[in-house]
């Protein structure tokens, strides 16, 4: 059973909850860039208060940036419409999948786009196979990056935050049973804010930050993390050895069942993950 953890990236503190769902009395650490509490409409305030009057446990919140120093002022991209997938990461906000695209999210946007315009014309997205699709967005922005820039960056803002690094938390609160980082592509400057050997981590990955997950490994390794795992949506899922397919990607709380040495895991890693692709993705385990 976990006593202590801490949920970085907490966001609405949908895992903070199965946290307390699934652990008795469990206090949970939660940390975010956004400042939920300034925004009642979140529900994040009272959210707060029910979790702590439902359950055992004790929620704390923390507004900050998980990095890897402490008492910083870093930039912080707010994506209003998807709090889920605001970042602190320029390479995030260039290079993923968000910034770039991919069939999957393409194929979305195209079955929700009703009406598209082109030179007055009015055309029906739904009409269209994806190739077309991607053919007229290329065709009416220049490119899909551009296409994707102009949907997210309506919806975008830069704020300023401060950071907290892990090796102050584990000051302030002690050593947790658990760390679950989520913050679209700073985990790796979250992971290198941990200067001792901890219990359970598990973070989120993407195929596009492969180098970065595999950062992260050597980081912890040269902690003395000895086991290692990474579970999520792999489009090879029929071939794989020592990764573990999960259709949800990130189902929280899901530890995988086996884990492997860090030769094997990042080996097969590398065999896999087609970093320009931008499709497979899940959480990276490790103790």
């Amino acid at each position: 059973m976990y006593k202590l953890v801490f949920d970085l990236g907490c966001n609405v503190m949908d895992f903070t909850e199965v946290c307390l769902q699934k652990h008795k009395g469990c206090k949970v650490v939660c940390v975010d860039a956004i400042n939920f509490m300034k925004f009642p409409d979140s529900g994040v305030p009272d959210k707060i208060k029910r979790l702590n009057e439902e359950y055992e446990g004790e929620v704390l919140f923390i507004n900050a940036l998980v990095s890897d120093i402490d008492d910083q002022v870093e930039n912080f991209y707010l994506d209003a419409t998807q709090s889920t997938i605001s970042t602190a990461s320029d390479k995030w906000m260039n290079d993923s999948r968000f910034a770039l695209g991919n069939d999957h999210i393409l194929e979305q946007h195209r079955q929700q786009v009703v009406i598209a315009s082109n030179n007055g014309h009015s055309i029906n997205a739904k009409q269209m196979s994806l190739d077309q699709f991607k053919e007229f967005i290329i065709g009416t922005y220049g490119s899909i990056k551009s296409y994707m820039e102009e949907i997210r960056n309506s919806n975008l803002y830069k704020i300023e935050t401060k950071t907290i690094n892990l090796e102050k938390m584990v000051k302030l609160f002690g050593k947790p049973d658990l760390i679950k980082i989520d913050i679209e592509g700073y985990e790796k400057k979250a992971i290198l804010g941990l200067n001792e050997k901890a219990e359970k981590i598990c973070f989120e990955w993407a195929e596009e930050m492969l180098s970065d997950l595999i950062d992260c490994f050597d980081h912890l390794k040269d902690l003395g993390y000895t086991q290692f795992s990474v579970l999520g949506f792999f489009e090879e899922k029929e071939k794989l050895e020592y990764l573990i397919y999960d259709e949800a990607g990130d189902e929280f709380l899901k530890e995988p069942e086996a884990y492997h040495s860090y030769e094997a895991v990042v080996q097969e890693l590398k065999k896999t993950c087609i970093p320009n692709r931008r499709v497979n993705w899940g959480m990276a385990w490790v103790k």
